[in-house]
């Protein structure tokens, strides 16, 4: 995984952000035939503004760690657990700096609750870009053919064993399994 992977990563992440933020606005001003003279406060934004903004970075995220772990090619979940860390670390930074930026602007009383609109940004984009990453690297996977499937002690299909197969011993290839030995015993 290289800087190139992160970047990439928290652009995508950025983009669809940005651009499902412009859409929830743009669905706001038509509905609510808001004018330039009445644009909300953070003080009259109900919980459905909020609740869109926090989804839109949810989904932004998601494909932000998706795209970090499939340009790093990730194929364990691990690695592509740590593409999203990465690149959910980097847009957390990106929204530390924009709460700082609002921080100017927020009125002091109110101080509180700009530190818990931060905080739910951080979490909710730490999260969702780690699973975001580990579904990337599960899609890398099935790409490239890792759908190996071994059985389980009862006999029955195992599916997403690939994982065990490969740290067990067993190549890309499908090769030798300590796993798959100890399966069938």
């Amino acid at each position: 995984m290289g800087l190139g992977t992160v970047i990439a990563g928290t652009l995508v992440a950025l983009g669809i952000t940005g651009a499902l933020l412009v859409l929830g606005a743009s669905i706001m001003v038509s509905v609510a035939q808001v004018d330039l003279d009445s644009l909300p406060s953070a003080d009259t934004l109900d919980a459905s503004v909020w609740a869109w903004g926090l989804g839109s970075v949810a989904v932004g995220s998601f494909w932000g760690g998706r795209t970090a772990a499939m340009t790093a090619r990730a194929l364990v979940r691990r690695d592509g657990a740590l593409a999203g860390l990465v690149t959910g670390s980097l847009l957390a930074l990106a929204g530390i700096a924009g709460g700082a930026g609002l921080a100017v602007l927020w009125p002091a009383s109110r101080a509180a609750q700009l530190l818990w609109i931060v905080t739910a940004f951080e979490g909710v984009v730490l999260v969702v870009a780690v699973v975001g990453g580990i579904r990337g690297a599960r899609s890398e996977a099935r790409s490239i053919g890792l759908r190996s499937i071994s059985l389980s002690r009862r006999g029955e299909e195992a599916g997403d064993s690939y994982e065990t197969d490969f740290f067990g011993g067993a190549g890309l290839s499908g090769g030798y399994s300590r796993e798959r030995d100890r399966l069938n015993g």
